[in-house]
């Protein structure tokens, strides 16, 4: 079995950043250095005259000053860059520990081998840091799924809910919603891997990339502030959260309206009290009434219809719960006819992607 087929359909974590001010650099020269940009002095000034751009802002433990910025990439790809901003760590936690570009983090264990390695590895090149403190200011956790149709074909989804296509042409066939919080990026890791010169068999397989670019929001979504409190948040919360945030940033009122039949909401609610709202078992039969193609069809999503349902006050929390669960159900029984049919229409796509990214846990 590949360490591909073992994370499969679980959520991993593709990359963090730390940073740090409290540590310290005993030799300068093991790093490259890029010179301190220099400010331009305005010669009529008489405030100063001075370089800003050449006071040093450390020494190391050789006592040889620090300006600029000190950078280096290490074989497992680690990125170090020390400025005056302090330290900052880019690692991606699958590459340290397995040279498989398709492997997904997913155990506090794991992430604790991640830890001992970068510690070690800091400390070969003379960083006395402890990695445990930092702070995370940025974490991208991801999933891999095999897709019903190639990986690379679901650009159609991106313009359905009004995304971007991504630059750059390792994500040819990608597409990307996003801010300065965060973003949710899913592309074909197959065309991926080709373009990194990687082997890659599997055309099916998708990755959807959820990131989160500032300490704030990765406090605010995961409770995690240090690398420690990312060891320690329990996996199932990270897939919980992982679905719950892209249900809600991805595939939650995105479905462009001219994209679908529309569905008068006041009429339909109008219509469920007036004729089914006082019968025995009267919201699962107006369900089978409609039917879950008519409903996906004109709703977009289950998710869609189950705010509708919350709008009704003859329709308890808990039936509404039973009622979206049995429904997700009849989608995925759906899908599966749909695909040994060889059929699969955008809208098709679209919940495919719902289902395995925003409902999935």
């Amino acid at each position: 079995m590949s360490k591909t087929t073992t994370t499969l359909g679980r959520v991993g974590i593709d990359k963090s950043n730390l940073t740090t001010r409290d540590y310290r650099l005993t030799d300068s020269l093991k790093f490259n250095h890029k010179p301190p940009t220099r400010k331009a002095v305005d010669p009529t000034s008489l405030e100063t005259t001075e370089d800003l751009g050449s006071i040093p802002w450390g020494l190391d433990s050789y006592g040889r000053e620090l300006t600029g910025k000190y950078y280096i990439e290490t074989p497992n790809g680690l990125n170090l860059d020390l400025s005056s901003h302090g330290l900052m760590i880019n690692l991606n936690p699958s590459r340290v520990i397995t040279p498989d570009p398709t492997y997904l983090v997913t155990s506090r264990q794991e992430l604790s081998l991640t830890r001992d390695f970068v510690q070690r590895e800091l400390e070969t090149l003379g960083v006395d840091v402890d990695v445990l403190s930092m702070n995370v200011c940025r974490l991208d956790p991801s999933k891999q799924v095999n897709t019903i149709d190639l990986a690379s074909r679901y650009q159609s989804v991106g313009s359905m809910i009004s995304a971007t296509r991504v630059k750059g042409r390792q994500y040819d066939t990608a597409f990307m919603l996003g801010n300065t919080q965060r973003q949710f990026m899913f592309y074909s890791k197959h065309e991926h891997l080709k373009h990194h010169k990687h082997d890659s068999t599997n055309p099916h397989l998708g990755r959807g990339e959820l990131r989160l670019l500032n300490s704030q929001t990765v406090r605010r979504f995961f409770g995690v502030t240090t690398f420690q409190s990312l060891i320690d948040l329990d996996p199932e919360q990270l897939s919980c959260e992982f679905h719950n945030i892209v249900d809600s940033f991805v595939f939650s009122n995105r479905l462009d309206p001219d994209s679908l039949t529309q569905v008068n909401y006041e009429n339909e609610k109008t219509l469920f009290e007036s004729n089914y709202a006082n019968q025995r078992n009267g919201i699962d039969k107006y369900t089978s009434d409609l039917g879950i193609r008519f409903l996906l069809d004109n709703f977009g999503s289950v998710s869609n219809f189950g705010r509708m349902l919350g709008e009704l006050d003859s329709v308890s929390r808990s039936t509404r719960y039973r009622v979206l669960s049995k429904l997700k159900t009849q989608v995925e029984r759906v899908s599966f006819i749909d695909n040994r049919r060889q059929t699969q229409t955008t809208l098709d796509k679209y919940n495919e992607l719902h289902r395995n990214f925003g409902l999935a846990v």
